[in-house]
């Protein structure tokens, strides 16, 4: 799984840069855009995916709402963890 991961508000266009050039080493078969936008409108746009690659692009981006959720809780989780067993 790869993540690219900004919060800079202003950058953007130097994120969509940056994705596309990381994208050129793999094999490509479909991409996937959501942008969402101040008023609460949600973006898409798709290239080259069916109904079937847009459910499995869905479920990418579940995956990693539940891994920044474990994160983000991590002592509620592991509470009785070293940062070794992690």
């Amino acid at each position: 799984m790869v993540t690219l991961i900004s919060n800079n508000p202003k950058d953007y266009h130097d994120f969509i840069v940056d994705t596309a050039n990381g994208l050129s080493e793999y094999d490509i078969s479909g991409i996937a855009v959501v942008a969402l936008t101040k008023d609460g409108q949600g973006i898409t746009g798709y290239w080259d995916m069916n109904l079937r690659e847009k459910a499995e692009a869905k479920n990418h981006i579940e995956y990693d709402v539940i891994d920044e959720m474990i994160m983000v809780n991590r002592d509620r989780y592991f509470e009785n963890q070293s940062e070794e067993e992690l």
